[in-house]
Order: structure tokens, then sequence, then C-alpha cells
């Protein structure tokens, strides 16, 4: 049984606030209508050269708005219908914006082809953002509304359908990773990412705790395990496996027995120069509650032996 959803598609007209009656513009849209209409003004003032964004900008520079309105709602991709719409709208002698006939518009992905990519590849080499654009992004990221329950629906649904990556690709993904981590820069941006990492404070382990022993979410864990773990013959594959294999030397035990030692002395050593501080407070708020804790237990025990 298939779980995904068929697709809704709106037919919508565009027209400007002075005349209602006159449409300019018949589109189609899988998404919200106020982000399509928002769409179209901002394509419009970017300066694009088609009718329809110079009509909008003429209707904004005479202090007027398009304005959107749904016409109809159909299952897939509404090509059809779009085209169906053009055709009516110029046997009617509407005065219309679209270059084309229709159904030409976003279908779900369009593919460059490797010439177009390879050109795209070979402008992209040595083009780097600035700390401008970067920080205008980084405002543009957080500022950005959250996504609706219809978009994470199509998300979801774009998620599952999507085909598992090839051993190419994951292959490309690797060695790029390996590269990546090679340069001495990334390599200084993660370690001074890690140093300048907040650490949890007590309050949010606190809530922490508290949300992993609700019960709710413990339901969640039972059923996410389930099912996920080895049949009995995989488990006796591994019980052979680990029968046949060779024990350890002395040697070798003892080199790893060094190894641990020394990588446990440097963590250890990281940890407290970094946290000496913080680790003396804590252990000082941790004594403070647990003489707290004896003493009113004192006062307990006092209580009932008075009485």
């Amino acid at each position: 049984m298939s779980n995904i959803i068929p697709i809704s598609t709106k037919i919508y007209f565009l027209f400007s606030s002075e005349d209602s009656t006159k449409i300019r513009y018949i589109g189609k849209t899988v998404g919200d209508i106020n982000k399509r209409l928002e769409r179209h003004i901002r394509i419009a003032k970017h300066s694009e050269a088609y009718h329809c964004p110079t009509w909008i900008r003429s209707v904004l520079s005479n202090g007027n708005i398009p304005v959107i309105t749904i016409i109809g709602e159909v299952e897939g991709d509404g090509c059809k219908e779009e085209i169906a719409w053009i055709v009516y709208g110029i046997d009617e002698g509407w005065n219309l914006t679209n270059n084309t006939r229709g159904g030409d518009g976003f279908k779900g992905g369009h593919k460059h082809t490797l010439e177009t990519i390879e050109k795209i590849r070979q402008a992209s080499i040595g083009r780097h953002l600035t700390d401008v654009a970067k920080e205008k992004i980084s405002i543009a990221a957080k500022n950005r509304p959250p996504d609706t329950p219809e978009i994470k629906e199509r998300k979801c649904l774009a998620a599952q359908n999507r085909p598992p990556p090839t051993k190419e690709t994951l292959e490309k993904i690797k060695i790029a990773v390996k590269k990546y981590w090679k340069t001495p820069k990334s390599r200084e941006k993660a370690r001074i990412a890690a140093l300048n990492k907040p650490s949890v404070t007590l309050e949010a382990r606190k809530n922490m705790s508290i949300a992993q022993n609700r019960p709710d979410v413990k339901m969640k864990k039972s059923i996410a395990k389930k099912g996920t773990h080895d049949s009995l013959i995989t488990r006796q594959n591994k019980s052979i496996a680990a029968s046949k294999r060779k024990p350890e030397s002395i040697e070798l035990k003892k080199q790893k027995s060094i190894r641990m030692k020394l990588c446990w002395q440097q963590r250890r050593k990281k940890h407290t120069d970094k946290n000496s501080v913080k680790i003396k407070q804590r252990k000082s708020i941790a004594i403070k509650m647990w003489w707290q804790k004896r003493k009113s237990q004192k006062n307990y025990i006092e209580s009932i032996s008075s009485c």
C-alpha cells in the first residue's frame, strides 16, 4: 500500500487593486498562495525583464498592489487546467502577461546538463562570501518564519520518496569530507568552535533529565526500538565470528592499555584546565546540597524522637 499523498495544485488569477475586472496573469502553485504573491513581487523588484514583472512594477509605482485570488484547486500538477484557463482568457480577449501558454512551471525539479553543471562549478571556484554577506544570510535565516504544517508534510514526503544515494555519490562525499578535514584552516575553525561552545547549565541538565523520564518519551523510545534488534541468525553468526577470532597477544594488550591511559590523562588535563573554576563551583554546590539534605534528615529524626 502506497503512502504517497496526491499533490493538490491551486490555479490563481492576478489583477491590480485598481480594477478587479482586468485579469492580467494566470498561474498555478502547490504552496501557500500568499507566499506565491510575495515571490511574484520579489521577482519584479529584482528587475526581471519579463511581461508579468514589468506589469507588477507599474502597478506598484502607481500606488496600487497586485491581488491574487484562487479560482480552483485540482489534483496533480495542474498543467492541463492552467493551459485551459490561459487559452480561455486569450479567446475572451484578456490582456494576459503570461509569456507562454502555461503548463511549463515547476513540476518537481529541474536537472541541469553536465555541461551546465561544469560551467557553474568553474564559475564558483575561488568565490567566497564576504563577512557582511554572511551576517546578512545569518540574520535572514534567524528571522525566517517557521514552516507551516503543509510545508512540513511536503518536505517529509519528498524525503521519503527520495532515492538513496549511489555508491559513487557516497564515495564523493567521503573524499570531500576527508579533503576538508586535511586543511589546517578547517581544523582550526573546529577547534575554536569547540572551545567557544557554551557548557550545558545545571538547569538545562535538569530539564533534559525530566524530559527523558517522561512517560510519552519512554513510550516513543520503546516503539522506536521495536524491530531494531539483531535476529537469531545474526546473533549466531556474530558468536561464531567471535569464537574464531584470534586472541590478542600480551604485548598488544599492554600497548592498548598504555594508549588508553595516556588518552585519558590528556582528556582529564584538558578538562581540568578548561573547566577548573566551573568544576569547583559545581563541587561546592553539590557539597552544600548534601549538607542541607543531611541536616534536614537529622532534624526530622530529632523531631520524631522528641515525640
